[in-house]
């Protein structure tokens, strides 16, 4: 009668997930101060559901949307909640590949660096280093998204003044621009690979001779 009188009112595991899925997707579509009201309601709802893929998905994504909004110790808590919370899933036994590739993928952006970090670049090229190393995990199970995410982060790396190799960073970044296009992406995601390729080449001119590819 409990769970019947639950489910009535909204409050099951499903309608909550439910709910949560979409204040997550008005969260990061909206800016801030907006996104905060939806993105604290998902944040909620998903932190009284049992652990599971989507759920940590969910909630890592949520903490690192509002994380983006806050500033010092606030924003750093935040983004370990959303580190702690994705790793335990990926360590979960129950977890499949498949879940674990797309937990990785979170979890390297949830160790990006934030806002907050602006202004001290040795944490910056930490967060960027965790965050290549997580996505390296992800590619397991390779994908154009999955290639462009590491791209992103290579561009990121070469342009951080503590990075000891740029231009080697640059050219495997360039090779994971190729694999997004043999993946057949979507039109969407060729031309984001084209937006940072000629990023890329913007910082490393010579790479533009088909011998350096």
């Amino acid at each position: 009668m409990a769970g019947r009188l639950r489910a009535a009112l909204g409050r099951d595991d499903a309608s909550l997930l439910a709910r949560a899925r979409a204040d997550v997707r008005m969260g990061l579509a909206l800016n801030p101060p907006a996104c905060l009201a939806p993105l604290n309601r998902a944040i909620s709802a998903l932190e009284r559901l049992p652990n599971g893929p989507e759920v940590a998905l969910l909630l890592g994504r949520a903490l690192r949307a509002k994380a983006q909004v806050l500033t010092g110790k606030a924003a750093h808590d935040l983004r370990a909640r959303s580190v702690a919370k994705l790793r335990a899933m990926v360590d979960a036994p129950q977890t499949t590949a498949a879940e674990r590739a797309m937990l990785w993928a979170a979890l390297a952006q949830a160790w990006m660096p934030l806002p907050a970090d602006a202004g001290d670049a040795d944490l910056s090229y930490r967060q960027l280093i965790r965050a290549q190393e997580a996505q390296t995990e992800a590619l397991v199970l390779p994908s154009a998204s999955a290639h462009l995410a590491m791209a992103e982060i290579l561009l990121a790396l070469c342009r951080s003044p503590l990075c000891p190799d740029a231009r080697s960073l640059a050219m495997t970044l360039r090779h994971h621009l190729q694999a997004v296009r043999s993946h057949a992406p979507e039109f969407e995601d060729e031309a984001t690979a084209d937006a940072l390729d000629s990023a890329v080449l913007g910082l490393f001119p010579d790479l533009s001779d088909p011998a350096d590819r």
